[in-house]
C-alpha cells in the first residue's frame, strides 16, 4: 500500500463504494484487467483516467518529497516526464534505489509506473478535451461577463499539487473573477473542478460524457466541503459536460460545452436523447435528477436540504461522509480496515453488490482474486449462485466445479447445415477502432469508435488460401476510408463472413454507411459508391456467422443453464469472450489446426495497447515515421486475434470429434442427475 500526500475523490468514491482496504491497494494482475477491458464504457474510462491521473500525480510527489532527488517542482512537466525523470535517477543513484528496498518501497514505485503506462491509453484524447472545455469557458465567461484576460486566471495542470494549491489561493487573494484548473486543499483532502467562478459563488466538475450520473453528484458534494472548509461562499454547483447532438450535427474536431445544475440521481443516469438539440429547453431537460418531474432540484439544493440517499442505500453497507473521510486520511494507521481484508460471507457479498455507482466490476475482481480467484472471470450469476446460494441446483454446482463439456445434441446437424461442403467460403474478419472524445470526423459521435484497423483471412475448406492485414491511418481518416474499409472486407464469393461477438462488426458498418449517407445529402460523397457501399455492407451483415454464439450459454436460471450454449464448456464459468476460450486452449495445451501466437510475446499484447496507439494517432501525439514503425506491430496483434477465432472454430471441431468422450464424462459425474 502506497499512502499519497494527498487524497482526492477517486479516495473517497471508493470508501463510498467498497470495503476501505481497497482504498489504497489495487491488486488486479493485467491479465484480469485484459479480460474486464472488453466492457469499458469509453466515456467513463476518461472520467476514472482523470481521477486517476490526479492520484499518481500526487504519489510522483511523494517519492520525489521522500527522497533527495533533485527535481524542481516548479517546472511544468507532464506526467510522463517526471516519470521518466525519476526512472532515470533512480537507475543512476544506488543509494536512492538501496533507500526505495528497504522503504519497501521499490515494488510500489515500478507498479506506479505500469498503472500510468496502462492509463496513457486515453492521454493524448484527456489533454485534447480538457483543452477544448478551457477554450469553451474562456470564451463563455468573455462573451457573457465581458471579462478581460487580467480577470481570468488559467493555472497549467502539468504543475505539482502543492504548487497547484499555492497559486489557488493566491489569485483567489489577488481577485480573479474565475479560475481555471483551481486545487483546494482540506486537510489532505484536495478538490480540482474545472472552474472556480467567483462572480457568481460557483463552481463545475468537467464530466466527459453527455450523460450524467449518480457519481456526478457525489463529486459535487466533495468538492463543495472542500470549498467551503475553504471559507468560500457557494451558491451554486454545476458539471460542466458536452451537449449531445443529432449525428449530422458533429464536426470533425468540435464539442459544443453546457453548464448544468442538474444530474440524474441513479447510476446509469438519464437523457432526453431524443429531444435534445430541438430546444433550448434541452439544455435543461437532458440532465434533470428526476427525468420528467416538472420540478427537479438543483444537485446543491439536495446537498444543503439533506436530501441525498448516498450514506443511507438500501443495497450497500459502505459509505463516507465527507467528514469521516477527512477523519480517516488524517488517522489511517487508527483504522486496522484499511491495512487489511479477511471478508466473511456476510462481508463479501457487500462487497460483491457495490454497484450503486457503477456496475462495480473492478472492485469485484479484486476482491474475489484475493477470497475466490476461480471466480474472476465468472458471470455474475454463477458467482452469486456459487457463493451464496443455500438451495443450489445439484447439476448446476456439480458442472461447474469441474471440468466438464456438455454439447448440444443438435449442434452438430446445425452446423453442418450452416457450413456444408458446397458453403465453404469463409471471410474472417476482425476490427481494432478508435474513438476520442470528440469526432475524428464530420457526423462522427463522440466516443463512437470508427474501424481503424482490420485483419482478413479467407479459408475455403478451413484451409487458408489468403491474408490481409490493414491500417487506416486515423490522422487521414475520412469518408473515402469508410468506404476502403467495406470493400476491403467484402469479397462476392464469400458463403459467410465470420466474426466473434458481431454486435461490435455489425455496428461498426452500419454507421459507416450511416455516416457515408449524411456526406452524400451534403454533396461529399459519390451516389454510386454510396449505393455499392449499401449493397456490400449489407450483404457483409446478412451474412455474418458469430462464433460468439457457439459459446454462449441462453439461460441464467440454475435449472436450465447446464447444456443452454451450443457448445457449454463449464471452464468458461458461463462467460464466452474469445479471451477466454484462448486461455481455454492455452491451459488445456490442445493442439489444434490452427495456432495463435502467444499475446505476451506480442508487442501489441491486447485491445487497449492497439486503443493507445490509434487514439495516440489522432491525436497527432505519434508522428508519420513512429507510426510506420507501429502499424508493423498493430498488424501482428490484429492478425494474431483473427487467428483466434479460427482456432476457436478448431476448438468446436476437435469437441464435437471427442463427442462421446465429453458426453461419457458429462454423465459420470451426473449420473445420478436426469439432465
Amino acid at each position: 500500500m502506497n499512502k499519497p500526500k494527498y487524497f482526492s475523490f477517486n479516495h473517497f468514491f471508493k470508501l463510498n463504494k467498497t470495503h476501505p482496504y481497497f482504498m489504497l491497494n489495487n491488486e488486479l494482475t493485467s491479465e484480469i484487467k485484459e479480460i474486464l477491458e472488453d466492457e469499458d464504457d469509453q466515456s467513463e474510462v476518461y472520467n476514472e483516467l482523470n481521477y486517476k491521473m490526479s492520484d499518481i500525480e500526487n504519489q510522483i510527489e511523494h517519492f520525489i518529497s521522500g527522497y533527495e532527488i533533485d527535481f524542481n517542482v516548479n517546472k511544468q512537466w507532464t506526467t510522463i516526464e517526471k516519470i521518466e525523470y525519476l526512472k532515470e535517477n533512480i537507475n543512476e543513484n544506488e543509494q536512492i534505489l538501496n533507500q526505495l528496498k528497504a522503504n519497501h518501497q521499490l515494488d510500489d514505485f515500478l507498479s506506479l509506473i505500469s498503472e500510468y503506462k496502462e492509463l496513457q491509453i486515453f492521454a493524448t484524447g484527456l489533454d485534447a478535451y480538457q483543452q477544448k472545455a478551457i477554450d469553451a469557458l474562456i470564451t463563455y465567461y468573455k462573451n457573457t461577463y465581458k471579462l478581460e484576460n487580467d480577470e481570468i486566471c488559467i493555472l497549467s495542470k502539468k504543475a505539482s499539487t502543492e504548487f497547484l494549491i499555492h497559486e489557488t489561493t493566491r489569485a483567489i487573494n489577488k481577485g480573479f473573477k474565475v479560475i481555471i484548473n483551481p486545487v483546494f486543499e482540506y486537510q489532505k483532502a484536495i478538490a480540482s473542478p474545472i472552474v472556480y467562478d467567483k462572480i457568481n459563488n460557483s463552481f463545475a466538475i468537467l464530466n466527459f460524457s453527455w450523460r450524467t450520473r449518480r457519481k456526478n453528484i457525489l463529486s459535487v458534494y466533495y468538492v463543495l466541503n472542500i470549498l467551503r472548509k475553504n471559507n468560500l461562499k457557494i451558491d451554486d454547483a454545476q458539471i460542466f459536460l458536452p451537449r449531445l447532438k443529432d449525428r449530422k450535427n458533429y464536426k470533425k474536431g468540435e464539442l459544443d460545452f453546457i453548464f448544468s445544475s442538474y444530474a440524474k440521481n441513479t447510476k446509469d443516469g438519464y437523457s432526453y436523447k431524443k429531444n435534445c438539440g430541438k430546444s433550448k429547453e434541452s439544455e435543461y431537460i437532458q440532465d434533470r435528477i428526476y427525468g420528467k418531474e416538472k420540478n427537479p432540484k438543483k444537485m446543491i439544493q439536495l446537498i444543503d436540504q439533506n436530501e441525498l440517499d448516498f450514506f443511507d442505500v438500501a443495497d450497500s453497507k459502505f459509505s463516507c461522509s465527507f467528514n469521516q473521510f477527512v477523519s480517516y486520511i488524517n488517522n489511517l494507521e487508527a483504522y486496522p480496515k484499511f491495512f487489511e481484508f479477511e471478508p466473511n460471507l456476510d462481508e463479501l457479498k457487500s462487497v460483491l453488490s457495490t454497484n450503486n455507482y457503477d456496475d462495480g466490476k473492478d472492485i469485484i475482481a479484486l476482491v474475489l482474486n484475493k477470497v475466490a480467484p476461480d471466480l474472476v472471470y465468472a458471470s455474475s450469476d454463477l458467482r452469486r449462485n456459487l457463493l451464496f446460494e443455500n438451495k443450489i441446483n445439484l447439476k448446476y454446482k456439480t458442472f461447474y466445479e469441474n471440468e466438464l463439456i456438455k454439447i448440444n445434441p443438435n449442434f452438430s446437424e446445425s452446423l453442418n447445415a450452416l457450413f456444408d461442403e458446397k458453403h465453404s467460403n469463409f471471410v474472417w474478419f476482425d476490427f481494432e477502432g478508435v474513438s476520442l472524445p470528440y469526432p475524428i470526423i464530420d457526423f462522427n459521435t463522440p466516443w463512437t469508435q470508427l474501424p481503424c484497423q482490420t485483419s482478413i483471412i479467407k479459408t475455403n475448406r478451413n484451409q487458408i488460401y489468403e491474408s490481409n492485414d490493414y491500417i487506416y491511418d486515423p490522422i487521414s481518416f475520412n469518408q473515402e476510408t469508410l468506404y476502403q474499409i467495406i470493400c476491403d472486407i467484402y469479397d462476392e464469393n464469400a458463403d459467410h463472413y465470420i466474426v466473434f461477438n458481431k454486435g461490435y462488426e455489425s455496428a461498426r458498418i452500419n454507421e459507416a454507411i450511416e455516416i457515408l449517407e449524411i456526406y452524400n445529402q451534403r454533396n461529399q460523397f459519390d451516389t454510386l459508391k454510396l449505393a455499392e457501399a449499401r449493397q456490400k455492407g449489407n450483404e457483409i451483415n446478412q451474412k455474418i456467422v458469430d462464433l460468439a454464439d457457439f459459446f454462449k450459454p441462453l439461460s441464467k436460471s440454475m435449472e436450465t443453464n447446464v447444456g443452454s450454449a451450443y457448445i457449454h464448456i463449464s471452464w468458461l464459468k458461463s462467460k464466452y469472450s474469445i479471451k477466454l476460450v484462448e486461455k481455454y486452449v492455452t491451459k488445456h495445451d490442445l493442439k489444434l489446426e490452427h495456432m495463435i501466437k502467444p499475446y505476451n510475446e506480442l508487442e501489441v499484447k491486447n485491445g487497449s495497447m492497439a486503443l493507445a496507439l490509434a487514439t495516440s494517432r489522432a491525436a497527432n501525439a505519434i508522428k508519420d515515421q513512429e507510426w510506420e514503425t507501429k502499424t508493423k506491430e498493430l498488424k501482428k496483434y490484429c492478425h494474431n486475434d483473427v487467428l483466434a477465432m479460427i482456432m476457436a472454430f478448431d476448438l468446436v471441431k476437435y469437441i464435437l470429434a471427442n463427442k462421446e468422450q465429453f458426453d461419457q464424462e458429462f454423465a459420470t459425474k451426473i449420473q445420478d442427475l436426469h439432465f
